[in-house]
């Protein structure tokens, strides 16, 4: 049977690239199709999807940044190089499909493809749409969203509400212990950290059966990872394996 592929762009953080990684492998498994990732160089994409095996093209592409900067000035020949990188990467592979997951590296694949005559597909994570995810979607096929209520940012293309793909299906055990998760993104949010830095010991001091496990994000690790409480906090700047956290 001849191999068939779908094309998957979506990442710099970890909010588009892991339900990208989520329909990616439910692609391959309910599909049998071969998923061919396309990111941007540089980005956690690129680190995170060849880790599970699969192939992944990075483009020049970068966003662009809110005060005058030299790398502004390249944004013209990066998106000029990009959209050609992704003409070959559609020629080659051919897919029955293109899906997006939202940031800038998907930009250069759906538009690119929509203009080919593939079918296109986007995936929303967000209650508030990204810019990028709003400009494709007046060419695609369908907008699958987390939230309801959102057809007013997608214009005539036709939504449907399937909630967030996630990588794990496992029931949580029971434990008897309580744990509070706090999530702030791949890259980590500086607000959620101020907040849980300013209140940890009075949280841990009025709630004394709770673990805490606080994802910092990379970016704000450094920060905070003095404090570490031994059987009470865990500091990481990433959950690999967030399965296990919820298990």
């Amino acid at each position: 049977m001849k191999q068939k592929y779908i094309l998957v762009s979506g990442g710099g953080t970890g909010g588009h690239l892991f339900p990208a990684l989520a329909l990616a492998q439910e692609f391959e498994r309910s599909h049998q199709l071969t998923p061919i990732f396309v990111g941007a160089n540089g980005k956690i994409e690129m680190v995170k999807v060849p880790e599970l095996g699969y192939t992944i093209y990075g483009l020049p592409i970068r966003g662009l940044q809110r005060k005058l900067t030299w790398s502004n000035l390249l944004l013209p020949f990066r998106i000029c190089s990009s959209l050609y990188i992704c003409r070959r990467i559609l020629r080659r592979y051919r897919p029955v499909a293109v899906v997006g997951t939202g940031g800038y590296a998907s930009m250069p694949l759906l538009w690119v493809a929509q203009r080919m005559g593939i079918p296109t597909y986007i995936q929303e994570q967000n209650s508030y749409p990204g810019i990028t995810n709003k400009l494709l979607s007046r060419r695609a096929k369908t907008v699958y969203t987390a939230y309801p209520k959102l057809q007013r940012f997608f214009g005539n293309t036709p939504i449907q509400c399937l909630g967030n793909p996630v990588r794990f299906t496992r029931i949580p055990s029971y434990t008897p212990s309580k744990t509070l998760m706090i999530l702030g993104g791949s890259l980590g949010a500086a607000a959620i950290n101020k907040v849980v830095n300013d209140n940890l010991d009075r949280f841990c001091e009025q709630y004394p059966d709770w673990n805490v496990v606080w994802q910092t994000g990379k970016l704000y690790y450094d920060t905070y990872k003095n404090n570490s409480k031994e059987g009470r906090v865990e500091v990481f700047p990433f959950i690999e394996n967030m399965e296990e956290r919820y298990t």
